[in-house]
């Protein structure tokens, strides 16, 4: 017998427990219109939609095989990710839109927001485990983790494993959630509605990541999160569970390299 097998058994009821949750947080956004996005017009209709055709094109260019990952590589997408964070924020500004309080970062109820993070982040885990579990059981490829966490598990540099943590613990968090969460979702959210926003945009996030065994838990990652922005109010919410589980990955691919 697999000796994942009594794991999964136990995340798997984890997980049944975790959409409950989940379902019910999305009902309770049909009685509310959850974040706001006023501030989005056209211009930002044209800009998410040659952003997401630039996503597309680099899926496509990533499909013939598994990415290279380097020390050049990790520095290079985490200044291109920050680079269409400040490129966003200036588009923006110059239209005197106060992204601030579009995305609620000032977040006066950060207490329960907190709390909705840490119960929503345990919720989600168990449901991204038994998801990933299985696509990658009939992707028969339960063996293969994503490159970063390759490069993450072999490299011996600390100052390797430094860059590793500052971009999958702090840069990818600001700048993934400010992206598909804060803007194009939001933009998406405007012009055909919460629930067709949320699947598109997660899709996307999920494929960006261009790894088949990981798409659909990062695809359930993702629907979550946006869920979790809608009921704080705030992108920090995300950006701090993103955060979490990002690191929880590193631990784990240390500690228990199948599980991850």
């Amino acid at each position: 017998m697999d000796p994942l097998m009594p794991v999964m058994v136990l995340l798997a009821v984890l997980a049944a427990a975790g959409l409950v949750y989940y379902s019910r947080l999305w009902r309770s956004l049909q009685t509310s219109e959850g974040i706001s996005t006023e501030g989005f017009a056209r211009p930002d209709v044209i800009t998410a939609c040659l952003l997401s055709l630039w996503f597309i094109s680099l899926i496509a260019q990533s499909s013939g095989g598994p990415m290279q990952v380097s020390v050049s590589t990790i520095i290079a997408s985490g200044v291109i990710y920050l680079g269409i964070v400040g490129f966003l924020l200036a588009a923006l500004s110059v239209r005197k839109v106060a992204y601030w309080n579009l995305w609620g970062l000032r977040w006066p109820g950060w207490k329960s927001g907190l709390r909705t993070v840490g119960i929503g982040f345990l919720a989600i885990l168990p449901i991204v485990a038994v998801m990933q579990w299985i696509a990658a059981s009939l992707a028969g490829q339960g063996k293969e983790s994503q490159p970063l966490l390759d490069f993450w598990m072999a490299s011996d540099n600390p100052m390797h494993r430094l860059l590793i943590v500052g971009m999958a613990v702090f840069v990818a968090p600001l700048a993934e959630e400010t992206i598909f969460r804060g803007y194009l979702y939001g933009v998406a959210k405007k012009y055909v509605g919460r629930a067709w926003a949320l699947v598109a945009v997660s899709l996307l996030f999920a494929a960006i990541h261009v790894h088949l065994p990981a798409f659909a838990g990062l695809f359930v990652l993702a629907v979550a999160l946006t869920v979790i922005f809608e009921i704080t109010g705030s992108l920090w919410a995300p950006m701090l569970m993103h955060a979490l589980f990002n690191a929880l990955s590193l631990i784990l691919s240390l500690t228990w390299p199948d599980l991850a």
